[in-house]
């Protein structure tokens, strides 16, 4: 089925590689059962059919494999023949993860940034993105550019904190100072006026 869904060393076809892989999912193949997800999905040898993508894609996940789960995320999030739900993407997306496959950390900092069935928290998205930005990984690029358009002021994350903390002390300092110098003024003031009346006197 591999062999002739992606045509090495053989002509491709969909149609023998699909009822290749429909005799290795009846035997068991979890590969076999995401390759039919796939194929009922994008209706590729076989009519689009959402419900059968959708459980050849959940049977691939019960058997072990990763990429079925975040497959599985990836239909609810964009609606692909099913109902649209984010609430349901985000916990296929946070399952993959949690078993080693970390690509999808973009698509969890993405809904984290939008606020797409979570609370809008552009800290927790930056932490995804960044994570999901590096080398080599599904979603780099995807990842860089999502993080180029977080506000500016959560890309530096806990400095923000820090630098209102500064802000507060300098402002305690600035105020201080004033008031010493305000008060330094009086002083220089008040020996001006005596000097001057010492002067008037003579």
């Amino acid at each position: 089925g591999h062999m002739y869904y992606f045509g090495e060393g053989v002509n491709q076809s969909y149609e023998s590689a699909i009822k290749y892989y429909h005799q290795a999912a009846q035997l068991g193949v979890p590969l076999a059962m995401l390759g039919l997800g796939t194929m009922y999905l994008y209706g590729e040898g076989v009519e689009p059919n959402g419900s059968k993508a959708l459980a050849w894609y959940e049977k691939a996940a019960e058997a072990g494999v990763i990429q079925a789960i975040g497959l599985l995320g990836l239909m609810y999030y964009e609606g692909k023949m099913v109902e649209q739900n984010f609430e349901k993407a985000l916990s296929y997306f946070e399952r993959s993860v949690a078993l080693g496959a970390d690509a999808w950390k973009y698509m969890i900092g993405r809904m984290y940034a939008r606020g797409e069935g979570v609370n809008q928290n552009y800290g927790v998205a930056r932490k995804y993105l960044k994570e999901a930005s590096k080398p080599d990984y599904l979603f780099e690029q995807d990842a860089k550019e999502s993080l180029d358009q977080l506000p500016c002021h959560f890309l530096l994350g806990g400095y923000v904190l820090k630098y209102q903390e500064s802000l507060k002390e300098y402002m305690v300092i600035e105020n201080e100072f004033s008031k010493l110098v305000s008060d330094k003024l009086v002083g220089l003031e008040d020996t001006y006026f005596a000097l001057e009346n010492i002067e008037n006197v003579h």
